[in-house]
């Protein structure tokens, strides 16, 4: 065991004292021993120590001279110190720091925030918070996903912060910088080292007091000052270790190879569909692709023949290309990095060429162009992202001779994922080389870590303009140009050794590639590899056929759901949320929501599961807890660039469910078991939020239930966050014996009972429905929103309540003809543009669909999935809008692709319309079979329920009855609710109204 010696001022206040015994108990591996207050000499103590602490609250506080004519020696010699808060001024006193750093001293003010923007002065309950944010991998943030939140400062609290600031870097490295709620101050170091002679020096300047108001994230600084104390006394083992760049220097990268030809693309026509108007762009026979031999037409193309300036987005593994239909490509991401922005100008003779029609399929966007003054010529343009690597090309043919040549010009700014600010990587490095009509140009950013390449074929001249910030290429196109844009990246991958510890990752999902250029592939190489993930795709998902526009919404939010799946930086893949242009401003590293969400995905799971990706769904599982904090939370963003947000109260109850119906989808034990370790974290976790004991999770402290501002904000206890934390026990106690843990489904049951009791006290007394939420004050908020058809349809609304509440939210008051409301018209609260105040979310609308199903309202349940069927026709073809304007339909949010907004064309119908519930492990089923009047059949085959594959047929009949077909590749029992469905016919057992059928392997059940 390692001694520690720690220091601290002979004025030191209790709570410091009770903070170090505390953090001693913790750190068990450590041996701690009070300098100040031992009877042996400071150097005779330093040198039986393996590391020394030193911690002052006061800035006015001063140490034995003793001491510190001791320790400069003692250090250089091999010693190691941690500093922190007040202490690091000694940095400057032992000679190793010249630069003089910031000192913020004084009072807190919540008004006076410097780091609360402008734009979120108006959210209720604002967490002002402080913590610490790494470039990449330290021992400093083992367990703690490279950063965290450590302070959450009260109003009138004294504090003391040391920092330095932009210009002025300290003389040693950057571990951390300054890191607030949802943004990061990368201009300010609060986290450095010193290497000194043979030591080391580890200073933490601000963010970590040990007195301190509130508690909230006493934890968190805990881990924080023990990672560092482990990490100065040499308990770490040797891990990664990365540091925020300076902007003086840049690590050697391999050197630029000459440019060889790519190979030649595949230029074939193909037969297109179009699902917006049935017609046929007749460009030639049909044809196989790829050694699988996909047909296009399995998941069918858009054709557009009057582009406009609508977006288009076309993405795959984390690889995104947008822009709109008319101008054509305006941004591409390589995962975490922004490497063309601004759009990518073609012009010839100086006039720029412009779309005359569009097709948008799911292995690339094909546009035709003209120029726009009309003149002679016509090019086919094409885009296609890798779905395995960080690559992207973009290919240009003249189908029309011209007498000039297109000329294009974009920008290459390498510009790193939100909170990370755009210019960190500056200034950045620009070489290039061509032979021919090849050209190879790269652009390093100043760690020498992060960079991209572009590789170019067909070319008569290039030109690329070094620039600190925004790199510019020029080029001359021959008759057919492709250019590949690539990852460069010289990093390790990043891994987490404590995650890695507490959650072993799927075999079949590798680390965060650290990709070579060299090696990327070209556009028939991406093109095959989508074709093979489409081939793939299409053995393992559910098909529906109902003869309406859900048919081909369902093929389209199929695909997304599996091309959203992107590497995640600690390893695994998890779910992006969302794809965008970025924006200007707060925005400008947002390409939308391009990153994990806690809650998105696992309201996306249940739609997976229904579809077939069973496998997707394991990795979303895997990934949501490997990145769970140390205190069970799940996570509520994880971005590409490696920062870590645990600010929702819905995600961790919401995993729990995902995480049961994962079991009972798949019967899959074996995940089940790797993640139950982290399960118990996070039922722990939300047990903990839960203070008067009533079985509920309270949102006090613990983060927003859904709505995060406006009118609707501020709730203690919500019913949307309680009834999901009800159905997530009630499904997880099965689970829990199944891996055999009697104790933990005993405390399931038992918090289940208190729960359910406990819900009474959100239950509005006049009009029997459960309000929105409760109040800390006890105070109930009954105002009727989207959000009461959760609970309908969970299941735990009272019936009466429930059919009220459907019949409200189907009304034109919440429902427009392109979904449903937040807010009724008539709330004085309305805003039809407002996120949580109006506006219209296809969230929302699959919700209300599911409770409608729940009720047996299945005309109301259709209706409402016709709604969010329209939108792959809406404004980004193929795609999902995330928010629609309450009055006009006109986009409203941030999105055009959003991931739940696709998987609710596929979960009201699934869970909804059919109301699956299987239990792989007993190869049961349990279903309702609700046909809607306007739907002639629905048609769901194979349907994965474990290995089995089952086909559900429900076909109306000409007396108006429908009739049920079942077919089962394995033996099935299959329970079917009929009660409030009189007309549907079955040859089942015959016994009262739910029937049971065994269905054996190749059978069919329910002929007339």
């Amino acid at each position: 065991m390692r001694q520690v010696a720690y220091v601290l001022a002979a004025d030191t206040g209790e709570a410091t004292w009770s903070a170090v015994a505390a953090i001693a108990r913790a750190a068990g591996d450590l041996q701690f021993i009070d300098l100040a207050g031992s009877a042996m000499p400071a150097a005779y103590a330093l040198n039986t120590s393996a590391a020394i602490w030193i911690h002052l609250e006061d800035p006015h506080s001063s140490l034995d001279a003793g001491l510190i004519d001791a320790l400069g020696p003692w250090i250089h010699s091999g010693g190691r110190a941690l500093l922190t808060m007040a202490a690091t001024r000694l940095s400057m006193a032992l000679g190793v720091e010249q630069e003089e750093m910031h000192l913020d001293v004084g009072v807190w003010s919540a008004a006076g925030d410097p780091l609360w923007a402008e734009s979120f002065r108006e959210w209720p309950d604002y967490p002002h918070i402080r913590g610490v944010q790494g470039w990449g991998p330290h021992p400093l943030f083992q367990g703690l996903m490279q950063g965290t939140f450590s302070w959450a400062p009260q109003e009138g609290e004294p504090i003391a912060r040391y920092t330095f600031t932009k210009p002025r870097w300290p003389s040693g490295r950057i571990v951390g910088v300054d890191r607030a709620y949802v943004q990061l101050d990368a201009s300010t170091a609060v986290a450095w080292e010193y290497e000194v002679g043979h030591g080391r020096v580890l200073c933490l300047g601000a963010n970590v007091p040990l007195e301190f108001a509130s508690a909230r994230l006493e934890v968190q600084r805990h881990r924080l000052l023990i990672n560092a104390l482990r990490y100065v006394a040499g308990r770490e083992t040797p891990a990664p270790t990365e540091y925020w760049p300076d902007g003086n220097t840049h690590a050697s990268v391999r050197p630029l190879a000459m440019p060889r030809p790519l190979r030649s693309s595949r230029w074939e026509d193909v037969l297109v569909l179009s699902p917006i108007d049935g017609s046929v762009d007749h460009r030639g026979p049909e044809r196989d692709e790829s050694a699988a031999h996909v047909r296009l037409s399995s998941i069918p193309a858009i054709v557009i023949s009057r582009p406009d300036l609508s977006p288009v987005v076309h993405s795959a593994g984390g690889v995104l290309m947008t822009g709109n239909e008319l101008h054509g490509l305006s941004e591409v991401w390589l995962r975490a990095l922004c490497v063309l922005d601004g759009g990518l100008a073609i012009t010839v003779a100086g006039v720029p060429l412009v779309a005359r029609s569009l097709t948008v399929g799911v292995h690339r966007v094909e546009r035709r162009l003209r120029r726009s003054d009309g003149g002679p010529g016509e090019w086919l343009e094409r885009w296609s992202a890798s779905p395995d690597d960080a690559v992207c090309t973009f290919e240009l043919r003249s189908v029309e001779e011209s007498e000039d040549s297109p000329r294009l010009e974009f920008v290459m700014p390498l510009r790193l994922q939100w909170p990370v600010p755009p210019q960190t990587l500056a200034p950045l490095r620009v070489e290039g080389r061509r032979s021919g009509e090849c050209a190879r140009v790269r652009v390093m950013g100043c760690d020498g870590q992060h960079g991209a390449e572009m590789r170019v074929d067909g070319v008569s001249d290039v030109q690329w303009h070094d620039h600190e910030t925004h790199p510019r290429i020029e080029m001359i196109a021959r008759n057919s140009v492709q250019i590949v844009w690539s990852e460069v990246s010289q990093a390790v991958a990043i891994e987490q050794s404590d995650a890695s510890q507490r959650l072993p990752p799927a075999p079949s999902v590798p680390a965060t590639p650290a990709m070579r250029a060299a090696h990327a592939p070209d556009a028939l190489a991406i093109q095959d590899a989508h074709l093979a993930r489409v081939a793939s795709l299409g053995e393992r998902r559910a098909i529906l056929r109902t003869g309406t526009a859900a048919d081909v919404a369902w093929e389209w939010a199929t695909y997304h759901l599996s091309s959203l799946m992107a590497p995640l930086p600690f390893g695994g893949r998890g779910l992006l949320a969302g794809i965008a242009g970025s924006r200007p401003g707060w925005g400008i590293s947002r390409p939308g929501y391009a990153w994990m969400f806690g809650r998105d995905t696992c309201w996306c799971i249940d739609a997976m599961l229904v579809a077939g990706l069973h496998e997707e769904v394991a990795d979303c599982l895997r990934g949501l807890a490997a990145t769970r904090d140390i205190t069970g939370k799940i996570a509520h963003e994880v971005t590409l660039s490696g920062v870590v947000h645990y600010d929702a109260a819905d995600a961790s109850p919401l995993f729990l469910r995902a995480l049961a119906a994962y079991w009972e989808w798949t019967g899959d034990l074996a995940t089940i078991r790797d993640l139950w370790p982290a399960t118990c974290e996070v039922i722990a976790f939300i047990g903990s939020c839960d203070r008067d004991d009533d079985g509920l999770p309270e949102n006090t402290s613990t983060g927003h239930g859904w709505v995060e501002s406006g009118p609707l904000g501020g709730g203690h206890v919500t019913s949307y966050v309680a009834t999901i934390w009800i159905d997530a026990l009630r499904r997880l106690e099965p689970v829990a014996e199944a891996v055999g843990d009697a104790a933990t489904a005993r405390n399931l049951a038992q918090t289940r009972a208190r729960a359910l009791n406990g819900l009474a006290s959100l239950r509005d007394p006049e009009s029997g429905r459960l309000a929105l939420h409760r109040t800390d004050r006890g105070a109930l908020l009954s105002t009727s929103t989207a959000m009461s058809a959760v609970p309908v349809a969970l299941g735990l609304e009272e019936p009466r309540a429930a059919d009220a509440i459907v019949g409200e939210l189907s009304s034109d008051r919440f429902t427009a003809p392109w979904g449903v409301r937040m807010l009724s018209r008539n709330d004085p609260s309305y805003n039809p543009r407002g996120y949580h105040s109006g506006a219209v979310w296809p969230l929302y609308t699959g919700w209300l669909a599911l409770a409608c199903a729940e009720r047996w309202r299945p005309n109301l349940a259709a209706a409402h999935i016709d709604a969010n069927a329209n939108l792959v026709q809406h404004r980004a073809k193929g795609a999902f809008d995330e928010v629609l304007d309450g009055d006009t339909g006109a986009a409203a949010g941030v999105c055009p692709q959003q991931a739940w907004s696709a998987a609710m064309n596929i979960s009201p119908v699934g869970l909804g319309l059919l109301g699956l519930r299987p239990v792989a492990t007993s190869r049961s089923l349990v279903m309702r079979a609700q046909l809607p009047d306007a739907w002639p059949t629905l048609r769901l085959d194979r349907l994965r329920v474990g290995g089995a594959r089952l086909d559900i047929h429900l076909d109306r009949q000409p007396d108006g009855g429908v009739q049920l077909t079942l077919r089962s590749s394995e033996p099935m029992e299959v329970t079917v609710e009929r009660e409030k469905a009189p007309d549907l016919h079955l040859a089942l057992d015959g016994r009262g109204a739910a029937r049971t059928a065994h269905v054996s392997a190749g059978g069919q059940h329910g002929k007339r």
